[in-house]
């Protein structure tokens, strides 16, 4: 099995798409940060999530000329920057998010989810693992 790492993962991210970050305990930590160190070289990467867990260095002002936050929800990590220039809270009900996504008015172009390693016939579980 082949990996590569969470520089390599990210750097096929261009300027102006979208990016999901899967939430919770289950923020993949290590492809924010990797994203979030290529600040410099991007411009106007919509970041979107729900919920998510760890630092959320993407939505400081700083990185206002990177990265937009568009927050289906606002967590302790988010909420000092929603007044900011590049953060805004989208509300709208939880059970009506996948159906948003779904319809074609809201395209991802890279998610960013974690798994647990691949069993023998290379089956994750989604979430995290122990």
């Amino acid at each position: 099995m082949n990996y590569i790492s969470a520089e390599e993962a990210v750097a096929t991210i261009k300027s102006g798409e979208r990016v999901f970050i899967h939430g919770g305990c289950a923020t993949p930590q290590r492809l924010v940060s990797a994203l979030t160190n290529r600040h410099a070289e991007l411009t106007g990467v919509e970041i979107t999530h729900l919920h998510t867990e760890g630092e959320a260095t993407y939505a400081q002002p700083a990185y206002a000329k990177a990265f937009m936050v568009n927050a289906f929800f606002v967590g302790k990590n988010v909420r000092p920057y929603v007044n900011e220039v590049n953060v805004q809270y989208i509300p709208m009900f939880l059970s009506e998010i996948p159906l948003y996504m779904r319809s074609g008015k809201f395209k991802i172009d890279t998610a960013f989810i974690q798994v647990s390693p691949p069993d023998a016939h290379g089956f994750c579980s989604l979430g995290i693992s122990i």
